[in-house]
């Protein structure tokens, strides 16, 4: 790794860490910033770098550090309803890194992350919910706990990475 690769490293960890705590509950599932976060790492970082960042602030948050949305961390956070949003968005980065790097449209990728997004947070959810915490939710009522009020901000999140990565993607020069 490079020192540019190390700077933007943490600088990518910061933003994370930051956008975590932009957050509101609505129900077991923050909103937070974080979505738009990693959305802008993975259009402008090369995918090895977003790769790195992104297990670092992982582990980060696993051994304690309160990095995770409401300045949350630590082992616990395994149980958490909302632990496997933290895990989609690796996939997320990488399906918006190879829609980008083949020149593909970066906004279809960026709505396919999302929907993997969904799919593995909304399944690990109802995993903890139902299974851990035995809760008996029903496909419905999960959907409506941790996907339908999300949509529209998510949207907005998905359009707001692509025009802030058109902006600084010129300034930054990585070669992907």
């Amino acid at each position: 790794m490079t020192t540019k690769d190390l700077t933007y490293g943490a600088l990518g960890i910061g933003l994370l860490t930051i956008a975590s705590q932009l957050s509101f509950h609505l129900g077991p599932i923050p909103f937070t910033c974080q979505t738009l976060a990693v959305f802008i790492l993975a259009l402008l970082y090369p995918l090895r770098l977003f790769l790195c960042l992104y297990g670092v602030y992982l582990l980060m948050g696993l051994i304690g550090l309160p990095v995770f949305a409401n300045f949350s961390g630590g082992v616990g956070y395994l149980l958490s309803p909302s632990f496997g949003f933290l895990l989609a968005f690796l996939l997320a980065g990488v399906i918006i890194a190879y829609y980008r790097d083949r020149g593909k449209s970066t906004l279809l990728a960026l709505l396919l992350a999302q929907v993997i997004i969904y799919l593995i947070g909304l399944t690990y959810m109802a995993w903890i919910l139902n299974g851990h915490l035995a809760k008996g939710l029903n496909f419905k009522q999960i959907l409506q706990l941790g996907c339908l009020p999300f949509i529209p901000g998510d949207l907005v999140k998905a359009w707001l990475a692509y025009r802030i990565s058109q902006i600084l993607s010129p300034q930054l020069h990585f070669s992907h």
